[in-house]
């Protein structure tokens, strides 16, 4: 819980698309953009909790890095730990010796392995067999041809005699008359053709534009122009958010938000809560409920560490909704799987985000 809120108040998450460093006005941070780096917040008190959590889905080849701050330490894996998995997450409290990692809903965080000695070198190989001949190379192209010879000049032959004689210039012939010239009426002016008719009026707006969905199903609903289109895939995420209710007794429910698909339909559930118990060395275990009956996710399990002692409870976990105007409410249940407690108070809310 963020320490600058009261218990009760409403649980405050922040998505981000880019690095960025915890506050303790913040309890989630939703990472929806990756590869990047969430750095711890470097003025940490004993007791701030911080949950990161990737809502991508790409965390698996696109890791997000969390680094503690100078002079802090994430005790067990030193100043960094990394998340590798997609949809995974960690929830880490401050302690007077550094952060801890309290909960991790799903694997994919250990620091790096040293690198092993390295192996002795294997005796040399036997010569390889003698390879096949290969095949014959293709004919060269011709060469050129050689230069033209020079051959000598012949002896000059002796001059011929010279013809006698001039023959006379023919007479000159007489000119011909000149033609008369033609004569013909100009032809007549073609009438003048009809006028087309006039194009249709076009859009005033492109907004107003007709258009047809090729997957009506992955609209809701379906638009009939490109107007109403823009604005649905404009429209933001869609988010329900459970009031916080006060918790008591040895089952615990949270109430959840009834949630209808509006966009892809794909949801991040993230519910959490923080028990106050009157009995230590028993066990609480914390899981979503869809609708009331059918449980989901992970089973997350906590043991009361001394009377009168906060138990954070976290799980994250993506579902998707039906199509349609039918719609799913998601809750999240507490309750004692071993031991037992006499009484045990707190407070809890479920968040659902569409992506």
């Amino acid at each position: 819980m963020g320490r600058n809120r009261t218990v009760g108040a409403p649980y405050q998450s922040q998505t981000v698309t880019e690095n960025v460093t915890t506050n303790s006005s913040t309890d989630a941070y939703l990472v929806n953009a990756v590869p990047l780096t969430v750095t711890l917040d470097p003025h940490g008190f004993s007791g701030d909790q911080v949950v990161i959590q990737d809502i991508t889905g790409s965390a698996g080849t696109h890791p997000i890095t969390v680094n503690a701050s100078p002079g802090q330490e994430i005790l067990g894996y030193g100043s960094s730990v990394t998340i590798n998995e997609n949809f995974a997450g960690v929830q880490l409290t401050m302690t007077t010796k550094g952060w801890v990692i309290i909960v991790i809903t799903i694997t994919g965080i250990g620091t790096t392995g040293a690198t092993g000695q390295q192996g002795a070198t294997g005796a040399p190989g036997g010569p390889g067999a003698t390879g096949n001949q290969g095949t014959t190379g293709p004919s060269g192209p011709s060469g050129s041809s050689g230069a033209t010879g020079v051959g000598t000049t012949g002896a000059t032959g002796q001059q011929g005699a010279t013809g006698s004689g001039v023959g006379q210039t023919g007479a000159t012939g007489s000119p011909g008359t000149t033609g008369a010239t033609g004569t013909g009426s100009p032809g007549t002016t073609g009438a003048t053709g009809q006028q087309g008719t006039t194009g249709a009026t076009g859009a005033s707006d492109a907004s107003e534009e007709t258009y047809t969905p090729a997957t009506a199903g992955n609209w809701n609903p379906a638009p009939t122009h490109v107007g109403p289109a823009l604005d649905q895939l404009a429209a933001p995420n869609d988010v329900a958010l459970a009031d916080p209710g006060q918790l008591s007794g040895a089952s615990i429910n949270i109430p959840g938000t009834a949630m209808t698909q509006a966009k892809s339909g794909r949801v991040t559930i993230v519910a959490m809560a923080s028990l106050v118990a009157s009995a230590s060395g028993a066990t609480i275990s914390a899981q979503i409920i869809r609708d009331g009956a059918t449980s989901i996710g992970p089973l997350v399990q906590a043991t009361v560490p001394a009377n009168g002692a906060s138990v954070p409870m976290t799980v994250v976990w993506t579902d998707t909704l039906p199509a349609g105007d039918a719609s799913h409410v998601y809750a999240m249940r507490c309750q004692v799987t071993s031991g037992t407690i006499a009484t045990n108070t707190g407070t809890g809310g479920v968040t659902v985000f569409e992506q």
